[in-house]
């Protein structure tokens, strides 16, 4: 999924139209710039700059956040 600077990658996605909102599974990631959120299942909103990061229990959820003064 590319939405501006917004990339999401996923093994699968389930696509809720009513809702506006893509449920990601199977190793997802979302990318925007240089920051990164990883977990178990990622549910992505169309008409928001919001995602939100689940982990299976015990399971770990992954985020990433650069300043945009920082270097890589």
């Amino acid at each position: 999924i590319v939405q501006g600077e917004r990339v999401a990658t996923a093994e699968q996605a389930v696509y809720f139209s009513k809702e506006g909102q893509i449920v990601l599974t199977g190793s997802p990631e979302v990318h925007q710039g240089q920051d990164l959120i990883q977990g178990d299942e990622i549910t992505f909103f169309l008409n928001e700059e919001r995602s939100i990061v689940t982990g299976q229990k015990g399971g770990r959820v992954t985020a990433v956040f650069r300043s945009q003064g920082s270097k890589p």
